[in-house]
């Protein structure tokens, strides 16, 4: 039986923790190592995963300093012993089949990843009340694809999700791959990634994967700087992974389905901040429409190009050459010249 490491990163979860740590311990799959890594979590979290780790022999974990999801994953990757690897949020929990359900479709196939779709929790409990529906576990539908990434658009049906937490991959691919840190969206940059060299890939129309809505997630919290230079660093290092002609259709492929839709996203989620917040985002986000301007990877004129996009936010740049104290306030005064700074010295890294 092929053994699957679950790798859970852990911070301040206390809340969700006992029902995803139960969500494994309950698989139907049993040959696994559950694998916590403990976020620098400030609440009840590391006394659950101490609970949990003395009753079942599969679960360990490990406490370190916070350094964000991807260095707690990156952590787990490195004690991984099995033949297949999984990753589960620890607010969120997994139908008890998933994993017997992926792993027996990854021998048959040979496959290097079998990604699954996710549900959402509208309302707490919601999911786990309406219990579970019971599969043949030999009668599943399944797709398998050696070029999946036409699936990862969003009109695609089957869909691919943009997210790690729904696929199940071999274990050695992360003898080449790991989650790039400090940063957001690192699913979508390692999932891109991976895909590019065309692995065998199953893709299986059932949601396994529950995903319940934390309001302290970082996809739930107010637009942010880092938010703005993390979906730069995703689309620089994506076009750098995939620079030369061999990648060339991928590439363009990329621009349609993400680059564009991330460039036009942005300027939606910088106009929906206060101003202040706008006026320190905006000299950001000129250097990362300028970036892929420059890549080729927007039009030259009409929707969506640099000029239209830019154009959106003219609102925004009237307030950044405006130093006079007399016209605005200190603390705005210093949000422009802070944002000022920040673009000279991004600008120049």
């Amino acid at each position: 039986m092929a053994k699957v490491s679950v790798i859970v990163p852990v911070y301040n979860a206390e809340k969700y923790l006992t029902v995803c740590l139960n969500s494994i311990r309950k698989q139907t799959h049993k040959d696994i190592e559950i694998i916590c890594v403990n976020d620098g979590s400030s609440d009840r979290s590391l006394e659950i995963l101490k609970a949990f780790a003395e009753k079942d022999e599969r679960i360990s974990f490990v406490t370190q300093e916070n350094a964000g999801q991807s260095a707690a994953r990156n952590r787990g990757l490195d004690m991984a012993t099995g033949d297949y690897v999984m990753f589960l949020d620890s607010d969120d929990f997994m139908h008890p089949q998933t994993l017997e359900a992926t792993v027996y479709l990854a021998e048959k196939n040979n496959s290097a990843l079998t990604t699954f779709l996710y549900e959402k929790e509208e309302n707490p409990g919601e999911l786990k009340a309406r219990g579970y529906e019971k599969y043949n576990i030999e009668q599943i539908p399944s797709l398998l694809r050696c070029d999946a990434m036409p699936y990862t658009s969003p009109e695609s049906r089957p869909f691919l999700e943009w997210v790690v937490t729904t696929t199940l991959f071999k274990r050695d691919i992360f003898d080449t791959f790991r989650f790039k840190e400090g940063m957001y969206y690192e699913d979508t940059l390692m999932l891109m990634s991976v895909l590019r060299d065309n692995p065998r890939t199953t893709i299986v129309p059932i949601p396994f994967y529950k995903y319940r809505v934390n309001p302290n997630s970082t996809t739930n919290v107010t637009f942010s700087e880092k938010h703005l230079r993390s979906y730069h660093t995703l689309l620089t290092e994506l076009h750098d992974y995939y620079v030369g002609e061999k990648h060339a259709d991928k590439w363009k492929f990329l621009e349609e389905i993400l680059v564009r839709p991330v460039c036009k996203k942005a300027v939606t989620q910088i106009l929906n901040t206060p101003l202040e917040n706008q006026v320190a985002l905006y000299p950001l986000y000129e250097q990362m429409v300028t970036d892929m301007d420059k890549y080729g990877c927007l039009p030259k004129t009409g929707e969506g190009s640099k000029d239209d996009l830019m154009g959106q936010l003219s609102a925004v740049k009237e307030h950044l050459p405006t130093l006079d104290p007399t016209v605005i306030d200190a603390s705005h005064n210093n949000q422009i010249q802070r944002a000022i700074r920040q673009k000279n010295s991004y600008t120049n890294s």
